[in-house]
């Protein structure tokens, strides 16, 4: 093999590395984002009671529904 070739082969051996490497990072960070998502949500349900926390959180989610929507249709 000629050094170009050797060269050629370095540097797509490193992309697919990389590549490689960001898809795990990737699939890391999803991971671990749910678990913490699923703690803070376990935590905030026992702190405020079963009942309290849906009706907030239910409120909560309407005025996002609601606000979205008009974003969407201003956005039109």
């Amino acid at each position: 093999m000629s050094r170009l070739e050797k060269n050629i082969e370095r540097r797509y051996k490193k992309q697919r590395k990389r590549f490689i490497l960001k898809l795990v990072f990737i699939a890391t960070m999803t991971v671990l984002t749910s678990i913490c998502l699923v703690i803070v949500y376990d935590n905030a349900n026992t702190m405020l009671g079963n009942s309290t926390f849906i009706d907030a959180s239910t409120e909560i989610l309407e005025s996002l529904g609601i606000y979205i929507k008009n974003q969407i249709s201003s956005f039109k």
